[in-house]
């Protein structure tokens, strides 16, 4: 019988060897139509994902497996007031008191964000559009620059097909991009190092007190 010991150790060097060696596949996705838009995140780590989709003053969240969704929340938007511009001034001194510590995040958000940079690799940017400006001429030097990089695009990653409309102004379609994140114990590491920088703890128990 293997020891309880042994067998929480091996469960442990098996998540640290697959979030080491199994990707992150993230994506975003945008879509115009003359009804609604939506704005689409989904991120999955082998079988497991989640998904989040904003559409007509609703989110909805899904936990999945695979395509399949095992848990979805809807959160209807509630919407807010507007300041007024009165408020925004009497803001103002609190916004400067709160500049400096605004500027020590700077450095440890940076240097995840490099760490985040580094560790993605752009799979694929795909989408079609229609696009129309109030001048057909606009419309006709936009689609002719257009037609001069499509080449270009063919040898990358990029597959956007885009149809001009000259008769009306509009932009209407959807694109979607996918990114790759290898390695993805690093990025996490690196997010808990950050957790515990003492420049980035002060920021923002400072933000909290101003």
């Amino acid at each position: 019988m293997i020891p309880i010991f042994l067998l929480v150790v091996g469960i442990l060097l098996l998540i640290t060897l697959t979030l080491y060696f199994i990707p992150v596949i993230a994506q975003i996705a945008l879509g115009k139509t003359p009804e609604s838009v939506y704005l689409l995140f989904q991120a999955s780590w082998g079988v497991i994902g989640a998904r989040t989709r904003m559409e007509g003053g609703e989110s909805r969240q899904e936990f999945l497996i695979g395509e399949r969704p095992l848990y979805t929340r809807t959160v209807k938007d509630q919407k807010t007031r507007a300041p007024e511009v009165g408020e925004v001034f009497r803001k103002i001194p609190s916004l400067i008191r709160r500049a400096h510590h605004l500027l020590q995040l700077t450095q440890p958000l940076s240097h995840l964000g490099r760490k985040l940079l580094q560790s993605m690799t752009l799979q694929e940017i795909r989408g079609n559009l229609k696009v129309g400006f109030r001048n057909p001429v606009d419309t006709g030097i936009f689609y002719g620059w257009y037609c001069a990089i499509f080449p270009t695009l063919l040898i990358s990653p990029v597959c956007l097909d885009v149809t001009p409309v000259f008769d009306r102004p509009v932009l209407e379609g959807e694109i979607m991009a996918k990114v790759r994140i290898d390695r993805p114990l690093l990025l996490l590491l690196a997010m808990v190092r950050l957790f515990f920088d003492r420049d980035l703890r002060n920021a923002i128990a400072g933000l909290r007190e101003g």
